[in-house]
């Protein structure tokens, strides 16, 4: 996958991501964040559904989402690592 083999060099595994907003509170670890200098730019999920539903993809965008707001970093994908896909987010 070349679009994520050109973050490799700024990717950090498992990053843990923490966040309290309106009375809600999310507690989850992003699996892979890439960084522009000591600034978090994009954030990837990694996901090995063989055959994800419309529900899975809308599901799996959402803490995406959630992750990406709460650490600041402008772009995420969803990575389908068993079909080879690339969801930008």
């Amino acid at each position: 996958m070349p679009e994520i083999a050109a973050l490799r060099p700024n990717l950090v595994p498992g990053l843990a991501v923490w966040s309290a907003s309106e009375g809600e509170l999310l507690a989850g670890r992003a699996d892979a964040t890439a960084y522009e200098g000591a600034v978090p730019a994009v954030v990837l999920d990694w996901k090995s559904d063989v055959a994800p539903t419309t529900q899975d993809r809308a599901q799996y965008r959402g803490q995406l989402q959630e992750y990406m707001t709460a650490i600041g970093a402008g772009r995420g994908a969803v990575v389908y690592m068993s079909v080879g896909e690339i969801a930008w987010v």
